[in-house]
C-alpha cells in the first residue's frame, strides 16, 4: 500500500479484487465466500470513513483549557 492511500481506499480496492476472483468461479461455495470477504472489505471501508469523521471528537486525554474572560469572573 502506497503511503498516501488511505485505508478506507486499500479496503475498497481489495474488496474490488474479491469480487474479480470471486467471478472466475461458477455459482457454489468457493464463489460465495469470496463474495462474502468482498463485503466484509466493503463495510472496513465504510467503518474508516466514518472513523476519519468522528476521530476529532473522540481523541483521548483530550483537554480544553478554561481562561478566565472579564465576564466570567463577573457572573
Amino acid at each position: 500500500m502506497p503511503e498516501y492511500e488511505s485505508p478506507r481506499a486499500r479496503y475498497r480496492e481489495l474488496a474490488q479484487e474479491a469480487l474479480e476472483v470471486a467471478n472466475t468461479f461458477a455459482p457454489g461455495e468457493q464463489r460465495e465466500a469470496f463474495l462474502q470477504v468482498a463485503q466484509v472489505w466493503h463495510r472496513l471501508a465504510d467503518r474508516a470513513m466514518e472513523a476519519c469523521y468522528r476521530l476529532p471528537l473522540q481523541t483521548p486525554n483530550r483537554r480544553v483549557r478554561w481562561q478566565a474572560t472579564s465576564d466570567d469572573e463577573n457572573s
